[in-house]
């Protein structure tokens, strides 16, 4: 579970998919069963879909667009 809970935020409705498997975390949980298994293929799937998060690749070009005011600064590398 560690791994993918860094992908939740670019998971639509992931904590509704990955349900199943967090029961088994509470109190008297059942066994794995039929549920977990499709759950467990639905998240599979969407990391694995398009937009892959890759690592920067500092051959191509990157632009950076800023925007600021009195109280907050914010950047996006596009």
């Amino acid at each position: 579970m560690g791994f993918i809970n860094y992908y939740r935020r670019f998971i639509r409705d992931f904590s509704g998919i990955i349900k199943p498997i967090n029961n088994l975390f509470k109190k008297n949980a059942g066994l794995w069963d039929e549920s977990c298994n499709k759950a467990f293929k639905a998240i599979k799937l969407e990391v694995a879909k398009e937009p892959i998060i890759r690592h920067f690749d500092y051959k191509k070009e990157a632009f950076i667009k800023c925007n600021l005011s009195d109280t907050i600064i914010v950047g996006v590398l596009l």
